[in-house]
């Protein structure tokens, strides 16, 4: 969510403070795609069965607009480069790579172990951890 905008005044409130989005876009190497501002036109629309997104040149129906621009142009751009269209290291390259992860999680029956939950060593089972017997 972003800001709220009063329908009264006009003021701008920053509910849930500022730059959230982006900074975690930026953290993580990300594009930010989009911002939704809380606006009661979207609870409206949605309570009436009128989704904002069919009221179109509503200003609150222009945000998920632009995130769907946003996602589709993303998505796009991903599928450029799987084909190969894009090289995965380049600059411009959409793909972001995953984090390298040790797949060794231990022997899943042991106490404490990394097993289901449920199971021997998970959650709610009898090799420890919580909720265990």
């Amino acid at each position: 969510m972003s800001s709220f905008t009063c329908p009264n005044s006009g003021d701008v409130y920053d509910i849930f403070g500022t730059g959230g989005g982006q900074k975690i876009s930026e953290e993580y190497d990300i594009p930010l795609l989009g911002e939704i501002p809380i606006d009661p036109e979207i609870r409206s629309g949605g309570d009436s069965d009128k989704p904002v997104t069919v009221l179109q040149g509503t200003a609150a129906a222009e945000h998920f607009f632009e995130l769907r621009d946003a996602v589709t142009n993303r998505i796009g751009a991903v599928n450029r480069a799987i084909k190969g269209e894009l090289e995965a290291d380049a600059e411009n390259s959409p793909l972001v790579p995953a984090p390298q992860q040790s797949m060794d999680m231990g022997d899943p029956t042991a106490p404490g172990g990394q097993g289901p939950p449920g199971g021997p060593g998970g959650p709610g089972g009898s090799g420890g951890g919580c909720g265990g017997h």
